[in-house]
């Protein structure tokens, strides 16, 4: 977030907004630094002159106003300590923490707390800072009649409105004995479902990813336990099942709109390889016999045989990678789709059918 040069006329640019909590002996010693770095080209420069500079580019017409004003702080710099809470889209609940010392912000839904807020400044109505380490920047304004700051929240090229009004957010409760990676395979076997436990000061928290969709850090709102019977329940989604004598394994359902796959979730112990998707291993002298055109000429299944394997080209154009499952079922090496071969007595493939979310498309081969 680009800021005023110390050695720019602020006569046509907006007042710099102060630092919350403002301290004189600290913006002292930085006029004082200001004087040493500026001396090189001015030798005869004074530290007065920087001052008045300063006070200048804070929006007061001299030291002396800006000395007075931070004796007697403004009621809006007062009214920026303190806690603010906000949510993004869709839900995602963040914390900032205003003090003395500073500006830290939390992230209660990943597990994430007291990371530090740079570049804070309040004053005149305005409300700035950045997180360089997620690549956020926030610039909002005070809207008294609702009592918060508003702006955009901007992250990666893209922004979000956002709010923060006063307030906390209730903790989150401690659930005993689920921390750990718990990962496996929804019932289609064409999809891995994995779910991040971990339990801090603050409470008991899960992330679940979905990397096979293409799903990453889906935070989980409440994590609920009644003996062997857990449940993670996400803004749209639910993951619940029955925990077996080990500890190890939750049998389980995934439930999404009205959508429901059987998935068993194994506890990664120390050591442990992650989940893989199952591979056959067929030899490449095995796989010519798959390739070929499949389906009438207006849907036309295209599977070719490269150097890496077998692929499929679909109507729309696309191109996808394929892997063996078995000797009948070839998955998409990336996404969820599955192409489930018609195999003859004689070993000839006939034709296939294309199964992608519970909807079968057949096609016979044609040539």
């Amino acid at each position: 977030m680009s800021q005023i040069p110390s050695n720019a006329s602020t006569s046509s640019a907006s007042p710099r907004p102060l630092p919350v909590r403002p301290n004189l002996e600290h913006l002292k010693n930085e006029a004082k630094r200001r004087l040493a770095a500026r001396r090189t080209g001015d030798p005869g420069l004074k530290l007065s002159t920087v001052q008045f500079d300063m006070a200048r580019e804070y929006g007061f017409a001299s030291w002396r106003a800006l000395k007075t004003a931070l004796e007697r702080p403004s009621p809006l710099i007062m009214e920026a300590a303190g806690d603010w809470i906000a949510q993004l889209p869709p839900g995602i609940r963040i914390a900032l923490h205003l003090g003395p010392d500073g500006a830290t912000m939390d992230s209660p839904d990943y597990g994430s707390f007291g990371f530090p807020v740079h570049d804070f400044e309040a004053g005149g109505g305005r409300m700035r800072f950045t997180l360089p380490n997620i690549n956020v920047g926030f610039h909002g304004a005070w809207v008294d009649d609702a009592g918060e700051w508003r702006g955009p929240w901007r992250q990666d090229g893209l922004e979000h409105a956002l709010a923060f009004r006063r307030g906390v957010f209730a903790p989150a409760l401690i659930v005993e004995s689920l921390d750990g990676i718990w990962e496996g395979l929804f019932d289609d076997q064409l999809a891995r479902l994995v779910l991040r436990v971990m339990t801090n000061k603050h409470g008991t928290f899960a992330i679940c990813d979905s990397p096979d969709r293409g799903g990453y850090n889906y935070p989980v709102q409440i994590i609920e336990r009644q003996e062997d019977r857990i449940a993670f329940r996400m803004k749209t989604a639910v993951v619940e099942g029955t925990l077996d004598t080990t500890g190890h394994a939750l049998t389980a359902l995934f439930t999404r709109d009205e959508n429901i796959y059987s998935v068993t979730l194994h506890r990664r112990m120390p050591g442990d390889a992650p989940l893989e998707l199952p591979v056959a291993d067929l030899p490449y002298d095995a796989l010519p016999r798959y390739a070929g055109a499949f389906g009438p000429e207006s849907w036309r299944v295209v599977v070719a045989l490269g150097k890496d394997g077998l692929s499929a080209r679909f109507p729309n154009g696309d191109v996808v990678d394929m892997v063996a499952i078995n000797e009948r079922e070839f998955r998409f090496r990336r996404g969820v789709g599955r192409l489930i071969f018609d195999v003859e007595a004689d070993g000839s493939i006939s034709g296939l059918i294309f199964r992608l979310r519970g909807h079968d498309s057949p096609a016979r081969r044609h040539n």
